[in-house]
């Protein structure tokens, strides 16, 4: 619970600092929609029309009879896996104004039974199948239809039938029984319950005032209380007749078997579907008003950021013919947005930013209208400042253009996501094309290789000038409006709102950009390269372990079905065992905050933009033992991943930029932390069981005092001075990886081994007597509770892991009962979650079950998971349910051991500790000896204990500052 929630909080004071390493931007193209390297020969079908998107060969699509379109391909990526994809090209944007809801409602019922599997048997058959709820197995609804995903681990002839058989039910054999339409009624309302919050009232309230005329906007799939409450199974059978039917129904299949299999199987399980009603008419597309103009939106939005967003309306123009044309215009959109966003970004990260983060995007109306939206964050509550520099760069680029230069590195910057995803596209997951061959069917584009897109992208650019993206983006940023949106604490009028955007814009014209002197890489030489003094080659689980004279360690596994990918881990030092417990909070945010301070010699944005036709990642991480640096990349950029690892520990900067942000980050920790029940029971649970530990958080004072200062005192003698083991893993050769190594740290002047070890770490201890019934709360208008029951366990060991993974399953047991109990049952939650946690020698060991539900519900659910839970205990756990927890996880380990986050994770720290490479050995072989007896016999021990209790339930802010959203104001 701990670390979930700090990071949550922390999460939101990261909104205002932008990541330094090269970034997806928003908006195509995008891989499998457009993209471009240095042209590719493509022969056969390209060369008759060039301007045209070519299909990929490897998939088969086709229409049956019925008019279902389907497409299906073979993928041994991983081995023995299948994914499937069912799409009901219809969603809550037909739905009549007496059925609001009624689409989503229906996916819910695709889970409760039908012809070929009766109610409330999916779970048990589909986990006996090795398929788990949620991770396997689930679904989503939106304005344009519905998608049924199912991602099967180890396929087999059992598993296929039921895979098929569950989608032929959804097809046309859901049973929509009433009485599970009203139980599930109340998990439905659960869901809409869990995401309200002052995020989506403030997200509801911009898109009502960007486009009230649209249908999309008051077509939310999910409905509203009052139109949840009146749906009943005759209103679900309605929607389900009109449009489950073939001629708007799409299925992708991708697995490790023959195409000829899989498209025999689609058609023996669809041809026989026949639409129950004639096709009713479609609700003809609304239109964006295009004659409003200025306008403003104001509110009181005080446990959100202060925020100014601004944006211009137009029809969607993206709706077109997937050829070069459509490429191009993509393209040049993309481009500008980019080019202003570097723009932002270096102002952002100046020694006095005016903004903590602003950028440029595109947002759209679900193919109703188009915004061209400019989002600030400011600092401190300074809106007017915030928003005056942002301006300040739109209206230069407007007035002056772009550079040559930055146009350059824009492109170079998308040609190099679209190099990483050709590197990476024969090891794509077969879950990942089965989704993307759905992508590309709802957006009627072509199923096209990447080698195709980036011919398509190669003849788009021909040509291409900055005067072309200046034209595009005088294009888009332009339309109705300018619409002005503000949120703030205390609200401001919108009058003054729109005083100080008319004196942004009628100032003088900014000058012409003056352009940083370009920078030179300072990082290439460490020194003469370092030399092996020693080689291992270790059988099991197969992998090299070299060893440098300086002491550098390099663990190095091979792995060709990562296909072009690699990813490298730098640990070091005693992690979270050499932090002060006062510098808990500071070394957290600190790790969030890294790269964003920079090298001595190069600040996060010049880093960026050296960079940013390169795949590199330096991510900090603070273990329990150690400090871990890594990141992903591919053969050709492996020498600069290990050049700016070797920067960073030899030189991180720790710029004072961030200290300007500092403040603000706090603000927003602490708007976030108020509204949040999560974050409500982890400091009322700390509070109770640990009120001077580290978990509880510190006063604001204390976090006003932390800085770069701070994060250097911290990290900077672990950077500098522990020695370093490198684990390396992915498609390269040995020579490869030990060369780059030996050029970078394995240059570095040795170091010594010291005990870094504080003696007074703290860690997590439970009391031996659970206290009574803790209830906390957070500041809301809305109905929402959450409950925590937590089982304390044992700080865990080695010699006991045998007991750690039958609590693993004992717990999967608990996630299936109590989500079969209260939200199956009862109705009452949307979805229960329950995980287990031992980390060795740390915290101690918990099972935790935490259940969303409503404030008026929340004692008997948490009674109900409490009577389950000891049910459990006290009658034993059947061979039925064991099973249906075993088997995903067994099922997974294969697909797992093809990954490389599992081979870089597992042999990442096994230099310095046996213990981690003989439980990766062993892992497989030991989860497969838990028996029912050991789950049995460690659920009587931990579960027959009193959990400890937290339920936190909303109350109404005291005061008029936090009274949560005042009345918007609007002016024009």
């Amino acid at each position: 619970m701990r670390g979930l929630y700090l990071v949550s909080a922390l999460a939101a004071s990261s909104l205002i600092f932008a990541s330094a390493a090269p970034a997806q931007n928003q908006g195509a193209p995008a891989p499998g929609h457009t993209g471009g390297q240095a042209a590719a020969t493509v022969g056969g079908n390209a060369a008759r029309d060039p301007d045209v998107v070519q299909p990929d060969p490897n998939v088969r699509s086709g229409v049956l009879p019925n008019g279902m379109h389907y497409a299906v391909r073979s993928s041994s990526a991983p081995q023995h896996a299948i994914s499937f994809r069912f799409h009901i090209k219809t969603g809550s944007y037909e739905e009549h104004d007496d059925e609001r809801g009624v689409a989503h409602f229906l996916e819910h019922m695709a889970f409760n039974g039908g012809r070929n599997i009766p109610g409330g048997q999916l779970d048990t058959l589909f986990g006996a199948q090795g398929v788990q709820f949620g991770r396997d197995q689930n679904a989503e609804t939106g304005l344009f239809g519905t998608t049924y995903e199912l991602d099967i681990p180890q396929v087999d002839k059992a598993k296929l039938d039921l895979a098929f058989g569950w989608l032929r039910d959804i097809a046309d054999g859901l049973t929509l029984d009433p009485a599970a339409a009203d139980r599930e009624r109340g998990v439905v309302l659960s869901e809409e319950n869990r995401s309200r919050g002052p995020e989506r009232t403030w997200a509801e309230a911009v898109q009502k005032f960007l486009a009230p005329e649209l249908r999309s906007t008051d077509h939310d799939p999910l409905g509203s209380r009052e139109s949840i409450k009146s749906l009943d199974a005759a209103k679900l059978r309605n929607f389900y007749e009109r449009w489950y039917r073939p001629d708007q129904a799409y299925v992708s299949v991708v697995g490790d078997l023959p195409v000829d299999e899989l498209e025999k199987r689609v058609i023996d399980t669809f041809s026989s579907w026949k639409a129950a009603t004639p096709e009713p008419p479609r609700v003809p597309p609304s239109k964006p008003n295009l004659t409003r103009g200025f306008e403003v939106l104001s509110t009181s939005q005080p446990y959100l950021p202060a925020s100014v967003a601004l944006c211009y309306a137009r029809k969607d123009d993206e709706e077109l013919p997937d050829t070069v044309a459509r490429t191009r215009l993509l393209l040049e959109r993309r481009l500008w947005r980019d080019v202003l966003n570097e723009r932002l970004r270096a102002e952002a990260g100046s020694d006095n930013p005016p903004f903590g983060r602003a950028e440029v995007g595109e947002r759209e109306a679900d193919k109703e209208a188009l915004y061209s939206c400019l989002d600030v964050l400011p600092l401190k509550d300074d809106w007017k400042g915030g928003l005056a520099a942002a301006l300040t760069e739109v209206r230069r680029l407007e007035a002056h253009g772009a550079t040559s230069e930055e146009v350059g590195r824009a492109l170079e910057g998308i040609r190099a996501e679209y190099r990483a995803a050709a590197d990476s596209s024969r090891a794509t997951p077969s879950s990942v094309l089965a989704e993307r061959m759905l992508n590309e069917e709802v957006q009627g584009d072509v199923l096209a290789t990447t080698r195709e897109r980036f011919r398509i992208l190669d003849r788009a650019d021909a040509g291409l000038s900055e005067k072309d993206i200046d034209a595009a983006f005088k294009r888009d940023w332009a339309g109705a409006g300018p619409f002005v949106m503000l949120s703030t604490p205390e609200g401001v009028d919108a009058n003054v709102v729109k005083t100080a955007y008319r004196e942004d814009v009628s100032g003088p014209t900014p000058p012409a950009l003056v352009a940083p002197k370009a920078a030179k890489w300072a990082y290439t030489d460490f020194g003469p390269a370092g030399t092996v003094a020693s080689r291992v080659e270790i059988a099991d689980p197969g992998f090299v372990r070299v060893t440098f004279t300086n002491g550098v360690v390099l663990n190095f596994k091979r792995l060709t079905e990562s296909q072009d990918k690699i990813e490298v881990r730098v640990r070091f030092g005693a992690g979270r065992r050499e932090i002060p417990n006062k510098d808990y909070y500071a070394a957290q945010l600190g790790a969030q905050l890294f790269v964003e301070g920079g090298l001595g010699k190069h600040d996060a944005e010049t880093l960026r933009r050296l960079f940013n036709d390169h795949g590199w990642g330096a991510d900090f991480n603070i273990l329990d033992d150690a400090f871990v640096m890594q990141g992903a990349t591919n053969p050709v950029d492996l020498d600069v991943e290990m050049q700016i690892l070797a920067a960073f520990v030899t030189d991180s900067g720790f710029h004072k930029a961030i200290d300007a942000k500092l403040p603000t980050a706090v603000d927003l920790m602490e708007r976030a932390a108020k509204t949040s029940p999560e974050f409500a029971v982890s400091q009322a649970l700390n509070r109770a069981v640990a009120p001077d530990g580290v978990y509880v958080t510190p006063p604001r004072e204390d976090l006003l005092k932390i800085n770069s200062a701070t994060f250097e005192r911290l990290f900077k003698p672990a950077l500098t001075q522990a020695p370093l083991e490198v684990t390396i893993v992915g498609d390269v050769t040995e020579d490869h990886a030990v060369d780059a190594v030996a050029r970078t740290l394995g240059a570095l002047p040795p170091r010594a081994a010291v005990n870094r070890v504080r003696p007074d770490t703290f860690f997590l201890r439970y009391p031996k007597l659970a206290p009574p019934v803790i209830h906390t709360t957070y500041q809301s208008s809305e109905d929402k509770a959450v409950i925590s029951l937590l089982w304390p366990l044992y700080v865990a060991e080695p010699k006991r892991r045998r007991e750690e993974y039958a609590l693993n399953i004992v717990a999967a047991v608990m996630d299936d009962a109590i989500r079969h109990r209260v939200r199956s049952q009862m109705g009452k939650s949307y979805a229960p979650q329950v995980s287990m946690a031992a980390p060795d020698a740390a915290d101690q060991g918990a099972i935790n079950a935490v259940i969303e539900t409503t404030a008026t519900d929340a004692d008997a659910v948490a009674a109900a998971a409490r009577e389950t839970t000891a049910e459990l205990a006290a009658h034993g756990i059947t061979q039925e349910a064991f099973e249906a927890a075993r088997k995903p996880l067994l099922d997974a380990i294969p697909n797992r051991m093809q990954d490389i986050d599992w081979w870089s994770g597992g042999l990442d720290g096994s230099a310095g500790n046996y213990e981690i490479l003989r439980e990766f050995i062993d892992y497989k072989a030991d989860m497969e000896s838990v028996t029912l007896d050991d789950v049995n016999r460690y659920a009587k021990t931990w579960l027959t204990q009193t959990p400890i209790i937290v339920i936190a339930t909303p109350a109404p802010p005291t005061s008029t500052a936090s009274a949560g959203a005042k009345a918007p104001a609007s002016g024009k």
